[in-house]
């Protein structure tokens, strides 16, 4: 128990491999307090619920169906209807994400989600309007950087996603 604040840290009993529990004594005060500020910074404050779930699936679903349309031959038929898909999971993907908070509060994410809808609403007027080569840019921009990037992000341990992936894949 900290002696300022009164709480117990999380360091004091330490889960090793698949659900087995160790009780860890920590006699020395700088490792204690290292492996504690480990602890918080590593452990996810949410679990799967089932907004987070869709979310995570739509997202991977405009990366696979983003990767068809950027290898395809744009223009025709298919490729916009495709792409109107791709909008939409995409559209679900950033609004969605202001349901998606930790602790009630907004975070950096959803000032990439807010510029993401408002870069899909561009990039659709850009094609709308015939200047394709700016819709072009836009959405690969998009592709990029929201789903790539920001997908990437996901995967740091201290997310929700990628901590059971550490945690429960690579075990």
């Amino acid at each position: 128990m900290s002696r300022r604040t009164g709480a117990v840290c999380p360091a004091t009993v330490v889960r090793i491999g698949s659900g087995d529990l160790d009780q860890v004594a920590l006699r020395d005060r700088t490792r204690h307090r290292v492996l504690c500020a480990f602890v918080k910074f590593s452990m996810p404050a949410q679990t799967f619920t089932p907004l987070i779930l869709s979310h995570a699936m739509a997202a991977g679903l405009a990366l696979a169906l983003g990767a068809v349309i950027l290898s395809r031959r744009k223009g025709d038929l298919r490729h916009r209807w495709m792409g109107r898909a791709w909008f939409a999971l995409m559209t679900f993907v950033a609004a969605g994400s202001f349901g998606i908070r930790v602790s009630g509060h907004f975070s950096w994410i959803h000032g990439l989600s807010t510029f993401t809808l408002v870069m899909l609403a561009l990039g659709l007027y850009m094609a709308r309007t015939g200047r394709i080569e700016r819709h072009k840019r836009i959405v690969q921009g998009l592709y990029f950087g929201a789903l790539i990037i920001a997908g990437l992000f996901t995967l740091l341990p201290n997310r929700l996603l990628g901590h059971w992936l550490w945690t429960h894949l690579l075990a």
